[in-house]
């Protein structure tokens, strides 16, 4: 039998928005289907869950595995091998928001951090996946800087930020972020047309024109 193009199944696989369940069933069919959901569910930071993040910190260079574990940091991963796809580098929609949220949930569902650690844990952490997050990525498109309960890592003095995030289009964040981000992401970023400001009350959409 002959196998369904790689374009239509992208373009069929487009119209599965049920949170992922559907893309996660097409992983099984064969390793075809496998390659192209795979890489399409994980476009999309926002729709990874716990189990997605303990995943990704399997994912995580050496050099970092050994900051987590001399900061007591020992979190639990389903294989001890490096995984099959280099799943980070699929990301093109990334929300540190999410990312914060969801560590932080990830390091209370494994109990493994007393509750006086877990914010400066979770920092760590996060600072952790960012980083591999920047180094990987090869074209992001969305990034949204919105706050959570952690320190916002400072993601544009990663050694690879310049390439991942010269191509951004869209960048969404809260007021209260520092004015010190926007200035540095204005030496990288020259391709934004959309900038989503939020805020408790109202939220403003800044279409950029190009000149």
């Amino acid at each position: 039998m002959s196998q369904i193009p790689v374009d239509c199944l992208e373009e069929i696989f487009e119209y599965l928005d049920d949170g992922g369940f559907t893309l996660h069933s097409c992983i099984l069919v064969n390793r075809h289907w496998c390659a192209v959901s795979v890489r399409m569910f994980w476009r999309n930071s926002r729709k990874y869950n716990i189990s997605h993040f303990n995943t990704l910190v399997s994912c995580l260079p050496t050099k970092s595995k050994e900051i987590l574990s001399k900061n007591g940091i020992n979190i639990l991963t389903p294989t001890t091998k490096f995984p099959i796809f280099n799943y980070a580098s699929f990301c093109k929609v990334l929300s540190i928001n999410h990312v914060q949220r969801k560590t932080k949930e990830l390091l209370i569902f494994q109990q493994i951090i007393p509750p006086q650690f877990l914010s400066n844990s979770a920092n760590i952490v996060v600072h952790e996946i960012c980083e591999m997050f920047m180094s990987q990525i090869s074209v992001l498109k969305r990034l949204d800087i919105s706050p959570y309960e952690c320190d916002i890592p400072n993601f544009t003095l990663y050694p690879e930020a310049k390439d991942c995030l010269e191509n951004l289009s869209e960048l969404y964040c809260s007021s209260g972020i520092s004015a010190k981000i926007f200035y540095q992401l204005s030496h990288i970023c020259h391709n934004i047309s959309l900038i989503n400001i939020k805020n408790d009350e109202y939220c403003v959409d800044i279409k950029i024109i190009p000149l």
